[in-house]
């Protein structure tokens, strides 16, 4: 789990997390929200945790006033976060779940 952490916090780091970023983390509970809160918790950044079953005018309120430097949304939700500063659940764990146990992503 560190090591997909750490890999995780490499694909965060390279759009643009730093440390005291806000990442919101639009997921369901699955290995791939533990990967990402734990990358986000490993580069010093805040995890805006936001429900993924609230409504699209929700998650746009939140997305414009948590001011967040990255969003993480899961499968069906990226079209609620537009803009280059959003992230798909698959592309964090297609470019860090390397092991067998992380291939549930």
């Amino acid at each position: 789990m560190h090591d997909l952490a750490a890999r995780a916090a490499t694909v965060l780091a390279g759009h643009g997390v730093r440390p005291g970023d806000r990442v919101l983390l639009a997921l369901p509970d699955s290995l791939a929200w533990v990967t990402a809160f734990l990358a986000t918790a490993r580069l010093g950044a805040v995890a805006v945790l936001v429900d993924p079953e609230l409504p699209a005018t929700d998650h746009a309120f939140l997305a414009e006033d948590t001011g967040a430097a990255l969003r993480v949304s899961g499968p069906g939700l990226e079209e609620r976060f537009t803009g280059r500063d959003r992230l798909g659940a698959d592309t964090i764990c297609s470019a860090s779940c390397r092991t067998s146990a992380a291939r549930s992503c």
